[in-house]
């Protein structure tokens, strides 16, 4: 998993899938309290870019990160 944004753009998550695998980003302000961002994923066999488009506007830190299943 990667990020890719300049601060004032909009996140964009990069990672990597294998295919019969489904994915689901999540997304943080903290390290504790993790909600889903996008779910049921499925695996490409190849990287997905994911562009987080809230307002985030206000927010200082996010945290990302990958499920697989």
């Amino acid at each position: 998993v990667w990020t890719a944004f300049a601060p004032g753009q909009m996140p964009q998550i990069n990672f990597s899938t294998v295919m019969g695998r489904t994915y689901q980003v999540e997304t943080a302000t903290s390290l504790t309290n993790w909600s889903v961002l996008r779910d049921n994923m499925p695996g490409i066999g190849g990287n997905i870019l994911f562009i987080d488009n809230r307002n985030l506007s206000g927010v200082r830190t996010v945290f990302y990160r990958v499920a697989v299943y």
